[in-house]
């Protein structure tokens, strides 16, 4: 889920699809199992929840990307935290990934939907919780991991905020410095929580989920020129 190397069984299984997953690694069959579609008209209000921040530098800071032929992941050099939301703990900021439709479309990117409705892109920001310490630990307890989903919808007028995936076409590029605030959308304060799973093999349900209501953006030009290597 976080870009880390697959071995050849693992490439295999996502090769076949989540239909055959479960057969190998039966939390795939389970009843709380990720991507989902969220029906607005089924989500119930939580006040207790509260706003959301990620907190940290949001200039440049460097970073390393890897395009793995399915997702593109990106580390930073900078530690993020997670903030409020109702969360069970201090969450650290691992990586984060893109899952993006076939090119030159703009839709059937995205994991979730929304409403029935898929996005050309979806960005995951994959935090952990920091009493584990380090994220390989963490994604293996029952309350380790918390994902931040963003989606994006294709603009005309969208800044170009997501320039720097055109320059992942290698399996690891290494960047001096990038922006981390173009990734994110202006309004972090509306959001779907749920608790879930990863959305790949090992599907482990312990993921608690938060996607973000307002869609980021893309122009027409990035949907056409995303990384090469990706689906």
């Amino acid at each position: 889920m976080c870009g880390n190397r697959k071995t050849h069984s693992e490439a295999v299984l996502l090769f076949l699809g989540p239909s055959r997953w479960k057969v190998w690694y039966k939390k795939c069959g389970g009843s709380r199992q990720s991507p989902i579609n969220i029906m607005t008209s089924q989500t119930q209000h939580d006040w207790q929840l509260g706003p959301m921040t990620i907190w940290g530098p949001l200039g440049l800071v460097p970073a390393t990307a890897n395009n793995n032929g399915h997702s593109v992941s990106v580390k930073l050099a900078f530690r993020y935290r997670l903030r409020g939301a109702g969360l069970p703990g201090r969450f650290y900021l691992d990586s984060f990934h893109f899952h993006f439709g076939k090119p030159g479309l703009n839709e059937h990117g995205s994991e979730h939907l929304i409403n029935g409705r898929s996005f050309p892109l979806e960005m995951h920001l994959v935090f952990y919780n920091g009493k584990y310490y380090r994220f390989e630990y963490a994604k293996r307890q029952q309350n380790g991991l918390v994902v931040v989903a963003v989606l994006y919808k294709v603009c005309v007028w969208a800044t170009l905020g997501l320039r720097s995936l055109k320059r992942i076409k290698t399996p690891i590029t290494s960047f001096a410095f990038i922006f981390f605030s173009p990734f994110l959308p202006h309004g972090r304060q509306n959001y779907y929580r749920y608790k879930g799973s990863l959305t790949t093999p090992p599907c482990t349900q312990n993921v608690l989920w938060t996607v973000l209501e307002e869609p980021a953006e893309l122009s027409p030009l990035q949907v056409r020129r995303q990384p090469a290597g990706l689906i």
